[in-house]
């Protein structure tokens, strides 16, 4: 008989994160985890996470950048960084968006971002599409645009300094 916990200890197992040392401006220099490799339901959580706060923003008439919520995203699943969670999605996204905005003037985020594996990343596009499918059948938000930008995103602002980070 197999017991639950087994299945957890699996998870540990195969999804575990490596340190990685980035330097700020001022020379301190910060220990963070990152993930070694995606796990499936953390991708869907952050596309879930994702339609929200473009749908917020659609709702409430507030810009939309795919890119500033990719990257909060990717820190707040992949990396042991600990974002205040509110109820409410529009304290969340506005603390998301200071702690994204301290890391790009400390210039870390770019390190941090390139210290992703980019098999990692592609998985975020992969995943991304077949979600789409499912949730804009059943909900009336822009997902397949999401989807598009996300593609269209990743290769542009990320992974071209994932690849040069990897060779």
């Amino acid at each position: 008989m197999i017991k639950a916990n087994d299945f957890l200890s699996d998870v540990k197992q195969n999804f575990k994160q490596r340190e990685v040392a980035v330097t700020a401006i001022g020379g301190k220099e910060y220990k963070l985890l990152i993930d070694e490799k995606f796990s499936k339901s953390k991708i869907m959580n952050l596309i879930t996470d994702m339609v929200d706060r473009a749908n917020y923003c659609k709702t409430n008439d507030v810009k939309f950048d795919m890119s500033v919520c990719l990257w909060i995203m990717l820190l707040k699943y992949f990396t042991d960084i600990k974002f205040i969670e509110y109820k409410e999605i529009e304290k969340s996204y506005k603390n998301e968006i200071g702690v994204l905005q301290a890391l790009i003037d400390l210039e870390i985020i770019e390190d941090i971002i390139g210290s992703f594996d980019l098999k990692e990343m592609n998985k975020i596009t992969e995943i991304g599409k077949t979600f789409a499918e499912y949730v804009s059948y059943m909900h009336n938000v822009e997902v397949d645009q999401i989807i598009q930008k996300l593609e269209s995103e990743l290769p542009e602002d990320i992974l071209v300094e994932l690849e040069e980070n990897e060779s």
